[in-house]
């Protein structure tokens, strides 16, 4: 949410996992945990064209002043993976800092 703010100086929406640009979701986040592993998704959508319901994407966040600017899809996805590894190493620190107690 931050990062796209930043990129596009425009209001992104937050709701539990999900992000909203206006009425339309612009991500798909699910989490699910089995007996064996976990899985967590988010992806960010890039592209509105065959979705069955109403999103939102990169490519109207790059239309916001009217011109239809490159999409920077390398840029983005480096800085929700520096984002992701700051945010896993900031969680890996604070489950260290517990100490079992009995």
């Amino acid at each position: 949410e931050e990062e796209l703010e930043k990129m596009y100086q425009t209001t992104i929406n937050r709701s539990g996992d999900d992000l909203f640009w206006g009425d339309g979701k612009l991500s798909i986040s699910i989490a699910t945990q089995s007996p064996v592993s976990s899985l967590m998704h988010f992806a960010v959508n890039l592209t509105n064209r065959g979705t069955p319901v109403k999103t939102a994407a990169i490519e109207d966040l790059s239309m916001i002043d009217g011109n239809k600017n490159h999409i920077p899809i390398k840029d983005l996805a480096n800085r929700f993976m520096a984002r992701l590894a700051s945010e896993y190493e900031s969680i890996l620190i604070a489950t260290q800092k517990v100490k079992w107690v009995n």
